[in-house]
């Protein structure tokens, strides 16, 4: 009896919460990052390196400004965060980039928002997570008031994730 009980109450549930999905835009590549501009634009990042801003009404699709990759497995570019700060706005990238030691590593990256372009882009924080696989860069850009949170994956070492001194596995306050 009880099991029909939890039954019905799993159709019953998914019957009344049940999703409509709607494709809005078809594009090639793997998408990975997206963020609202306004009601009418937004902004997308396909791993391979291109970034685009897309016009929710008319369906067209601009390429903007974004930082130079590193596509390496996992990596390449990762998320995006636009975000209006009193009279300016701005756009934020993660990333994967080789440095100047070979490595390839996650950063960041900001630049200033302004009809519909990206200006005076620049690298603001590049991790110390480092491998030699390529997989797990993360990550994820979310701002809570004048906090800006980035997160870094694992690179898979999962042992450097709990090392303080290692930014692997690490969710990053700046």
């Amino acid at each position: 009896m009880s099991m029909k009980i939890l039954l019905f109450a799993i159709v019953f549930s998914m019957s009344c919460f049940s999703q409509k999905l709607e494709l809005v835009h078809k594009t090639d590549g793997i998408i990975w990052g997206i963020d609202m501009v306004d009601e009418s634009n937004l902004v997308f990042t396909n791993r391979d390196g291109r970034a685009k801003l897309l016009n929710l009404k008319t369906k067209k699709e601009k390429a903007i400004n974004h930082p130079k990759v590193e596509e390496v497995g996992q990596g390449g570019l990762l998320d995006v965060h636009f975000h209006k700060e009193k009279d300016k706005e701005y756009i934020y990238y993660s990333f994967s980039e080789k440095t100047k030691d070979k490595k390839v590593v996650t950063s960041l990256a900001r630049g200033e928002w302004a009809d519909s372009q990206v200006n005076g882009l620049k690298t603001i924080f590049t991790s110390n997570a480092h491998s030699e696989t390529s997989r797990h860069f993360g990550s994820r850009i979310e701002i809570i008031g004048d906090q800006l949170f980035l997160s870094i994956g694992d690179r898979g070492v999962r042992d450097q994730a709990q090392k303080l001194s290692s930014h692997n596995g690490s969710v990053l306050r700046m």
